[in-house]
């Protein structure tokens, strides 16, 4: 099935109103994204937010999975990495933290 015939890749992913699924499809199909780091950090717009944003995550994983033929344990390995990869992004500092929650 062509992509455009796909309704729900017009659906924008959970946490970003302006980010597709389409465009997760795009880069798997004609950039050869190959992994959810290369995809969120370098080709979303997201960039080093998406070490803070934990929303759209799951779903590009899934869409990744399904369109590389990724089964559970492949999927998983590839949540942890990107789970790594945003740990030191919060950590360095390149992105603003959430605060911490009031203890008055």
């Amino acid at each position: 099935m062509p992509p455009h015939a796909e309704k729900q890749l017009a659906e924008p992913l959970p946490g970003t109103p302006t980010l597709l699924a389409a465009e997760v499809e795009f880069a798997i199909r004609h950039e050869m994204a190959l992994t959810l780091e290369d995809f969120l950090l370098r080709r979303s717009g997201l960039n080093w937010a998406a070490g803070t944003q934990r929303e759209p995550v799951p779903a590009v994983a899934e869409i990744f999975a399904r369109r590389l033929g990724w089964d559970a344990e492949r999927k998983q390995a590839a949540l942890d990495a990107f789970a790594r990869c945003a740990a030191r992004i919060r950590g360095s500092g390149v992105v603003p933290q959430p605060p911490a929650p009031s203890t008055q």
